[in-house]
């Protein structure tokens, strides 16, 4: 961006520990970076599962340490990922998809787009279950 003299303010990138198994290191080295360029740092998309992932996101389940791909690690990952963000000064985090997507033998008269289909496998990074319940991950982004 800097050859093409591209001006900007924020700088984004994607987060997803679970693709690697790796902590909050990461975040700190990046920040430093882009600090160095005189740019905040947002978070554009960042997610944590609450069981495996499977179908396209078959990659995303090696958990961080002390956060299990349960419901509950996945609020506590949450709740100390956006601690950890505000601490060394994240200018913004967006958390990628919340809603849930049914899958095929959850769907009741729900037509299934051909772009979305219902079974691409993010249900375990929403923030809900497969009846539709608030898991607890949602009282994280108090």
């Amino acid at each position: 961006m800097k050859e093409f003299k591209v001006e900007y303010e924020i700088l984004c990138i994607s987060f997803y520990p679970t693709v690697l198994g790796v902590n909050f290191e990461p975040l700190k080295n990046i920040k430093e970076i882009v600090g160095g360029y005189g740019k905040y740092l947002s978070i554009a998309e960042y997610a944590y599962p609450s069981d495996l992932m499977k179908g396209q996101f078959w990659f995303m389940n090696k958990p961080v340490k002390g956060y299990p791909l349960t419901p509950e690690g996945q609020a506590l990952w949450i709740r100390d990922f956006l601690i950890e963000c505000r601490s060394i000064g994240v200018y913004g985090a967006f958390y990628w998809s919340p809603e849930l997507y049914l899958t095929k033998d959850y769907r009741r008269r729900i037509p299934e787009q051909k772009d979305m289909p219902l079974t691409f496998g993010w249900g375990p990074m929403s923030f809900f279950d497969k009846n539709g319940r608030a898991k607890p991950c949602v009282n994280s982004l108090k």
